[in-house]
Protein backbone atom coordinates (compact mmCIF):
# COMPACT_ATOMS: atom_id res chain seq x y z
CA UNK A 1 0.00 0.00 0.00
CA UNK A 2 2.64 2.34 1.05
CA UNK A 3 4.60 1.41 -1.88
CA UNK A 4 1.86 2.37 -4.65
CA UNK A 5 1.10 5.83 -2.78
CA UNK A 6 5.18 6.42 -3.35
CA UNK A 7 4.35 5.31 -7.08
CA UNK A 8 1.71 7.12 -7.87
CA UNK A 9 3.35 10.35 -5.52
CA UNK A 10 6.52 9.81 -7.82
CA UNK A 11 3.95 10.11 -11.33
CA UNK A 12 2.25 13.24 -10.44
CA UNK A 13 5.91 14.77 -9.41
CA UNK A 14 7.62 13.85 -13.08
CA UNK A 15 4.60 14.76 -14.98
CA UNK A 16 4.05 18.06 -13.29
CA UNK A 17 7.92 18.50 -13.49
CA UNK A 18 8.36 17.48 -17.09
CA UNK A 19 5.32 20.37 -17.71
CA UNK A 20 7.07 22.74 -15.96
CA UNK A 21 9.99 22.44 -17.72
CA UNK A 22 8.26 22.60 -21.22
CA UNK A 23 6.71 25.40 -20.09
CA UNK A 24 9.87 27.40 -19.17
CA UNK A 25 11.46 26.17 -22.11
CA UNK A 26 8.95 27.25 -24.94
CA UNK A 27 8.18 31.11 -23.17
CA UNK A 28 12.32 30.64 -22.11
CA UNK A 29 12.54 33.99 -24.23
CA UNK A 30 9.92 35.98 -23.02
CA UNK A 31 10.73 35.13 -19.71
CA UNK A 32 14.26 36.44 -20.60
CA UNK A 33 13.18 39.75 -21.87
CA UNK A 34 11.25 40.59 -18.93
CA UNK A 35 14.47 39.80 -16.71
CA UNK A 36 16.84 41.62 -18.18
CA UNK A 37 17.03 45.42 -18.90
CA UNK A 38 15.16 46.63 -21.97
CA UNK A 39 17.11 49.57 -23.79
CA UNK A 40 16.60 52.12 -26.30
CA UNK A 41 19.65 53.05 -28.52
CA UNK A 42 20.88 55.57 -31.26
CA UNK A 43 23.51 55.46 -33.56
CA UNK A 44 26.54 57.98 -32.64
CA UNK A 45 27.37 60.36 -35.29
CA UNK A 46 30.45 62.24 -36.41
CA UNK A 47 29.69 66.54 -36.65
CA UNK A 48 30.23 69.65 -34.84
CA UNK A 49 27.20 71.97 -33.48
CA UNK A 50 28.89 74.96 -34.39
CA UNK A 51 31.47 76.65 -37.58
CA UNK A 52 34.19 76.62 -34.53
CA UNK A 53 34.13 73.14 -34.65
CA UNK A 54 34.70 72.50 -38.23
CA UNK A 55 38.25 73.36 -37.45
CA UNK A 56 38.58 70.32 -35.69
CA UNK A 57 38.69 66.49 -37.56
CA UNK A 58 35.07 65.51 -37.69
CA UNK A 59 36.61 62.54 -36.48
CA UNK A 60 37.18 63.99 -33.46
CA UNK A 61 33.31 65.19 -32.88
CA UNK A 62 30.31 63.35 -31.85
CA UNK A 63 27.00 63.98 -31.29
CA UNK A 64 25.12 62.75 -28.54
CA UNK A 65 21.53 62.40 -27.61
CA UNK A 66 20.88 64.52 -24.06
CA UNK A 67 19.25 61.47 -22.31
CA UNK A 68 22.20 59.30 -23.51
CA UNK A 69 24.68 61.23 -20.99
CA UNK A 70 25.04 60.57 -17.13
CA UNK A 71 27.57 61.26 -14.84
CA UNK A 72 27.62 64.93 -15.23
CA UNK A 73 31.26 66.62 -15.27
CA UNK A 74 34.71 65.90 -15.79
CA UNK A 75 33.84 62.07 -15.96
CA UNK A 76 30.56 61.77 -18.21
CA UNK A 77 30.49 59.23 -19.69
CA UNK A 78 27.50 57.34 -22.20
CA UNK A 79 26.92 53.80 -22.13
CA UNK A 80 27.11 51.83 -25.62
CA UNK A 81 25.79 48.35 -27.17
CA UNK A 82 28.36 45.82 -27.94
CA UNK A 83 27.20 42.44 -29.60
CA UNK A 84 28.82 39.88 -28.48
CA UNK A 85 27.78 35.67 -29.16
CA UNK A 86 24.71 36.58 -30.32
CA UNK A 87 23.66 38.80 -27.39
CA UNK A 88 24.25 42.62 -26.58
CA UNK A 89 25.92 43.71 -24.05
CA UNK A 90 26.51 46.94 -22.01
CA UNK A 91 29.86 49.56 -22.56
CA UNK A 92 30.87 52.09 -20.95
CA UNK A 93 32.64 55.08 -22.71
CA UNK A 94 34.14 58.80 -21.15
CA UNK A 95 33.48 61.94 -22.74
CA UNK A 96 34.05 65.09 -22.70
CA UNK A 97 31.41 67.99 -23.54
CA UNK A 98 32.19 70.82 -25.49
CA UNK A 99 28.93 72.14 -26.58
CA UNK A 100 24.77 71.86 -26.69
CA UNK A 101 22.02 72.98 -28.74
CA UNK A 102 19.64 71.77 -25.79
CA UNK A 103 18.90 68.05 -28.16
CA UNK A 104 22.47 67.35 -28.26
CA UNK A 105 25.97 67.26 -26.59
CA UNK A 106 28.37 67.85 -29.18
CA UNK A 107 31.71 65.65 -26.88
CA UNK A 108 35.09 64.12 -27.88
CA UNK A 109 35.59 60.45 -26.58
CA UNK A 110 38.42 58.00 -27.28
CA UNK A 111 35.79 55.48 -26.59
CA UNK A 112 33.57 56.47 -29.53
CA UNK A 113 33.53 56.05 -32.83
CA UNK A 114 30.67 56.59 -35.49
CA UNK A 115 28.21 53.92 -35.78
CA UNK A 116 28.70 53.05 -32.38
CA UNK A 117 24.80 52.37 -30.98
CA UNK A 118 24.29 54.30 -27.51
CA UNK A 119 21.98 53.88 -24.73
CA UNK A 120 19.32 56.85 -24.58
CA UNK A 121 16.86 54.92 -22.68
CA UNK A 122 16.41 52.21 -20.07
CA UNK A 123 13.90 49.91 -18.01
CA UNK A 124 16.31 49.16 -15.34
CA UNK A 125 20.00 50.44 -14.37
CA UNK A 126 22.88 49.71 -16.28
CA UNK A 127 26.63 48.64 -15.41
CA UNK A 128 29.52 47.91 -17.46
CA UNK A 129 28.70 44.41 -18.89
CA UNK A 130 25.39 44.06 -18.10
CA UNK A 131 23.25 41.66 -21.25
CA UNK A 132 20.54 43.49 -22.04
CA UNK A 133 17.17 43.46 -24.52
CA UNK A 134 17.37 46.02 -27.36
CA UNK A 135 13.54 47.37 -28.66
CA UNK A 136 14.37 50.18 -30.29
CA UNK A 137 18.03 50.52 -32.42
Amino acid sequence: MKKDKIKKFSLIFGVVFFLLLLFLTYFSSTIDKMLIPNVKTTEVVRASLSEEGMMYSQEDRFLVPVKAVSDFGDNSTVYTVNWVDGDYYVGVADIQIIDTDGMYYEVTSSGLYGGNQIIYSTSKSLQSGDRVYVVEG
